[in-house]
């Protein structure tokens, strides 16, 4: 959506790029910033978004499509339990939940309740 796009560009506080440019269809493209990579982010978001994706499919498997339960995730390990403490916020959120608990227990990640 080009348009959309050229607007958002227009709207944005002008800056180097901004007055080299007139329009975002001649400006450059974004060049990486290394400074900007976070491999320890990229992983405590890449544990996240499996969470994430088991909570979607269990919701979708068992029609619980409104319902927003407590969610329960059982950790096998202390270095992925921290990580995932850390990502309650985030996880309730994009899996629907109404809040997160991490609890320490050995075995597999699951839903409490729903996978023995």
């Amino acid at each position: 959506m080009p348009f959309v796009t050229e607007e958002l560009w227009q709207r944005l506080p002008k800056g180097p790029i901004h007055n080299a440019h007139a329009s975002i269809m001649i400006a450059p493209y974004p060049t990486v910033n290394a400074a900007w990579a976070h491999p320890a982010a990229e992983a405590q978001m890449n544990t996240a978004s499996k969470v994430i994706t088991a909570v979607r499919s269990l919701r979708a498997a068992y029609g619980l499509t409104k319902e927003r339960p407590h969610l329960y995730v059982k950790c096998k390990d202390g270095e992925e339990r921290g990580v995932l403490e850390q990502s309650t916020h985030e996880i309730a959120t994009l899996s629907t939940s109404e809040d997160t608990t991490v609890i320490k227990v050995f075995g597999v990640l699951y839903i409490a309740h729903c996978i023995a």
